[in-house]
């Protein structure tokens, strides 16, 4: 073989592996979405939702589903949360209660819905995400697949994640 063939030949062979990686990376997303169409809960469903506050801002004035909070959804239907300001991703916060199977489906409804929200963007790791002013974070993992994406939840744009944050606020009996 020539030395340009062999040059050919090795860009023909890296031009169809980055194509098979994008490839992959779609058929991945497709996966997620489709696992979110479900209507039950997968087994493996887990959560975590992180609220952020703008700085200065008394999250006692803020509604339940504004203020800085880290929920944590475990596989087995335990509720962890953590409130208050300093909250992030990478805390894991204490046991809170167990929920009830009609609970977890509440939840899986709306981190459902949520997790469809064409506004929402993907990000890497929720914890080195720095939100500038409010926002949230919400990860979601379900049959194999997880996703982590990132909204403002006082968005007119998103009202789903308002929903959910709402819905959690109220298991952890966060009241106004």
């Amino acid at each position: 073989m020539t030395r340009s063939r062999c040059s050919f030949t090795f860009a023909f062979i890296a031009l169809g592996l980055a194509l098979g990686q994008f490839a992959g990376c779609a058929g991945s997303e497709d996966r997620f979405q489709a696992s979110l169409s479900q209507t039950e809960p997968p087994a493996d469903f887990v959560l975590g939702l992180t609220i952020y506050a703008a700085q200065g801002v008394q999250p006692d004035q803020l509604p339940k589903a504004l203020r800085p909070a880290r929920f944590v959804l475990e596989a087995d239907a335990v509720l962890r949360v953590g409130v208050g300001p300093g909250v992030s991703a990478a805390l894991f916060p204490p046991r809170t209660r167990q929920l009830s199977p009609e609970q977890v489906q509440e939840i899986w409804t709306l981190a459902a819905a949520a997790g469809q929200n064409a506004s929402l963007s993907t990000i890497g790791n929720a914890e080195l995400y720095e939100p500038l002013g409010s926002g949230a974070v919400l990860s979601i993992a379900s049959n194999g697949q997880r996703r982590t994406l990132t909204s403002n939840p006082g968005s007119t744009q998103d009202p789903a994640m308002k929903r959910l944050a709402d819905a959690l606020a109220e298991l952890a009996w966060i009241t106004d």
